[in-house]
């Protein structure tokens, strides 16, 4: 693992957490309200397959990034959400 944390694996890494992110907020102003924990869920999940190089559709990211949350002993949980384009 190591061997990737390189500066050249760290800055591909970063460029793939901004891309989903902008793509991310762009979608999310055609809705009225996000849940941004479970929003930040997926798109960690699609950053740590692409950086992996692990090809899954669009709706594996969602279920995949359940999965992986909850198996986390300190996933907090968080009940309420937040209008961001009101």
């Amino acid at each position: 693992f190591m061997s990737l944390m390189t500066p050249l694996h760290q800055n591909q890494l970063a460029k793939l957490t901004m891309k989903q992110l902008e793509d991310s907020i762009k979608a999310w102003k055609d809705k009225n309200q996000i849940i941004l924990f479970d929003e930040v869920k997926i798109i960690l999940c699609k950053v740590a397959c692409q950086w992996a190089g692990i090809s899954l559709n669009e709706t594996s990211f969602s279920n995949k990034a359940s999965k992986i949350s909850s198996s986390a002993p300190l996933t907090p949980k968080i009940e309420s959400s937040i209008s961001i384009f009101s």
